[in-house]
């Protein structure tokens, strides 16, 4: 392979071929780059800066030797394992190639804020270290991979804002039943997208240490499911914009706005936890009168009633809030 870099070089192979010493700065200038792969090199520098022009960015740093432990966005342990991938907003554009899943010992991945398109590959299964994991304001599209319940040490996992749809992985509920199988996940959030199903009953015996979850502008319909003991770590759900049904969970952060509860807001608004901070029903077609055992949520920081159907008046409890 010539040393000269070009404007228009596509597929750049960089293995086991010689580079010369202003390798980065060349590689900067390559305007289009169908795929970058690394294979048993001696690496230095930063690869930011042609991050912003890649369509698609393979790594397979399972073979390459590195001099520095860590590139800006990547980062590696003692053994030359990379641990960390830190990519946020940077431009990246493609797909996620399925290489990914070369990076056995990948704790961290958050590739969010870029222009991803295609789907979640299933080699994201071999994943086993990854605890933390955001894709989220991308492209994406297709279902959420059934497999992604093998990455069993997971404990963030945010999808935001892209266009998954499908129902949660088979095995996850309807959410892949699977993806309800990690129990070790403590934040699981899919806000922004097009999946529909229904959470599981026994959500919070499948996911004991769960502390967040947003579910909010999807078409998940049901009920929304009880909160028993097994869910004493749950401080935030968001359920905006779905089809929900039922009774009201009691938590710290309750946003339920735009589903289709309709009735009353019942005097047991009273069971809900006294550490509650907010609560939001806006737009839930909820009639009747503000109950006054509303003013029991002592702790309550905000509240969002509107675009309801509620009358009377103001209750005086509410000023105990």
């Amino acid at each position: 392979m010539a040393t000269e870099a070009t404007s228009n070089f596509q597929n750049p192979d960089l293995i086991s071929v010689p580079y010369p010493s202003d390798f980065h700065a060349k590689i900067t200038a390559l305007a289009a780059h169908d795929g970058l792969h690394f294979w048993r090199f001696l690496i230095v520098g930063s690869i930011a800066g042609m991050v912003e022009h890649m369509a698609m960015f393979s790594i397979d740093l399972i073979k390459t030797r590195m001099q520095a432990l860590s590139w800006i966005g990547i980062t590696c342990s003692k053994g030359r394992r990379v641990t960390a991938v830190n990519l946020l907003d940077t431009g990246l554009k493609g797909t996620i190639p399925k290489e990914v899943g070369n990076l056995t010992s990948l704790v961290f991945l958050n590739i969010s804020n870029n222009s991803l398109q295609g789907h979640m590959p299933a080699e994201m299964r071999l994943l086993h270290q990854l605890q933390y994991m955001s894709l989220q304001f991308n492209k994406l599209s297709g279902e959420i991979p059934s497999s992604l319940s093998r990455c069993w040490k997971l404990r963030q996992l945010s999808l935001n804002g892209n266009k998954f749809n499908g129902s949660i992985p088979g095995k996850i509920g309807e959410l892949p039943k699977t993806v309800f199988n990690i129990s070790s996940l403590v934040s699981f959030d899919i806000l922004d997208n097009e999946i529909a199903g229904s959470l599981p009953a026994d959500l919070c015996y499948l996911l004991p240490m769960l502390e967040r979850i947003g579910i909010g502008q999807n078409q998940f319909t049901g009920e929304i499911p009880p909160s028993p003991p097994r869910c004493a770590s749950l401080q935030f759900i968001s359920l905006t914009a779905n089809k929900f049904t039922g009774i009201i969970p009691s938590l710290r952060q309750l946003v339920i706005g735009s589903n289709r509860l309709h009735g009353v807001l019942p005097n047991s608004v009273r069971n809900l936890s006294a550490s509650l901070e907010l609560l939001d029903t806006t737009g839930c077609h909820i009639n009747g009168t503000i109950p006054r055992e509303i003013g029991n949520l002592s702790n309550l920081v905000a509240l969002g009633l509107r675009d309801n159907d509620l009358t009377g008046s103001i209750l005086e409890t509410i000023g105990k809030l």
